[in-house]
């Protein structure tokens, strides 16, 4: 079935089927009803715009991807497990998800409203700009993971990346290390300021100097975790101790140490974050901050559920806790 057979069965114009599902003022409400009814009892494909017509819900949720993560984002196990956990919850409620891949210069509340999705989900990072302001202060229900995006019905979901980092600095200095490095992920990374911002206040507790080429600023990879790790272990005074924001930079600093043959763990302690499955088969194992990431997922999608069925509900701040997974790595043979 296409338009012209529904306009066939309704008894109508093309144009006024169209209108319809356009939501356009003008249509009688008797007219209204028989394309609605013409599209029921057909295969007709916006079938799911002519519910949200007479439902005022589509079921679909707009799952916005930042322009940064595009690149990892099918590839990276992270991502992966908490889309799925996203999926596996909105798939329960028979929901829908569609994915939007916009740069920060195109019209976010634009696409939420022609696809008529009933709330948002956004992963990445988002400098505000209007685009992105005009969605958040739409009333669109939204839940924002791991940012701190303000809006009247917007709510987060985040990992305690506090708490992560200090369980790692804290493991660190309790096998006796006094010199400990910190690889942080790029400047633009929420996560990565939240970690590297934890690392320095446990330091300053526990009255332990941060020499500024011991705190350094990466990329979430492999390889610049090992140019960071060789520029950290030729210092005249390398530290002995390494707390990575990524499993990727602890695997990059494991190689460099490899290279440089500084023995791990009996000369230089490593721990990542994420607890990626390659943390097992790294030599030695590497310790690493789980991240319950499809559990992320799945709170993140019940979040959005509860705010479209309550309007009235506050937004949402959920915080996941985690667990320091201590492997060869970082501790004592």
């Amino acid at each position: 079935m296409n338009i012209s057979d529904v306009a066939k069965k309704a008894g109508v114009a093309k144009s006024t089927v169209s209108k319809v599902l356009n939501n356009y003022k003008g249509v009688s409400e008797e007219t209204r009803r028989k394309v609605l009814d013409a599209i029921e009892s057909t295969t007709y494909t916006p079938n799911v715009f002519a519910k949200s017509l007479t439902t005022g819900k589509s079921n679909l949720i707009g799952l916005f991807v930042s322009e940064d993560l595009l690149e990892s984002f099918i590839v990276h196990v992270y991502w992966s497990e908490v889309v799925s956990g996203i999926r596996e919850a909105l798939v329960k409620e028979k929901y829908h998800v569609l994915m939007f891949a916009a740069s920060p210069d195109e019209d976010f509340l634009k696409f939420a409203k022609e696809y008529k999705v009933d709330g948002v989900i956004m992963l990445g990072d988002y400098p505000e700009p209007a685009s992105v302001r005009s969605l958040l202060d739409s009333g669109i229900p939204c839940v924002v993971f791991d940012r701190n995006l303000s809006g009247s019905r917007v709510g987060y979901v985040s990992s305690d990346d506090e708490r992560g980092s200090e369980l790692a600095v804290r493991h660190l200095i309790g096998q006796g290390h006094r010199r400990i490095a910190h690889i942080s992920g790029p400047d633009w990374s929420f996560e990565s300021a939240k970690r590297m911002m934890t690392y320095r206040r446990v330091m300053e507790e526990e009255r332990l100097p941060v020499p500024a080429e011991y705190a350094l600023a990466g990329e979430y990879s492999t390889q610049s975790g090992a140019e960071l790790g060789r520029r950290l272990l030729t210092l005249p005074e390398p530290p002995t101790a390494v707390f990575c924001a990524a499993d990727t930079i602890a695997a990059g600093v494991l190689q460099a140490a490899k290279e440089l043959q500084v023995e791990v763990p009996d000369r230089l302690m490593i721990v990542g974050y994420d607890d990626l499955p390659l943390c097992e088969y790294l030599h030695p194992p590497l310790a690493s901050i789980r991240q319950e990431r499809r559990a992320m997922g799945n709170i993140a999608a019940n979040a959005v559920l509860d705010m479209i069925r309550e309007a009235e509900l506050p937004p949402p701040d959920h915080r996941v806790d985690v667990n320091l997974i201590v492997r060869e790595s970082a501790r004592r043979p």
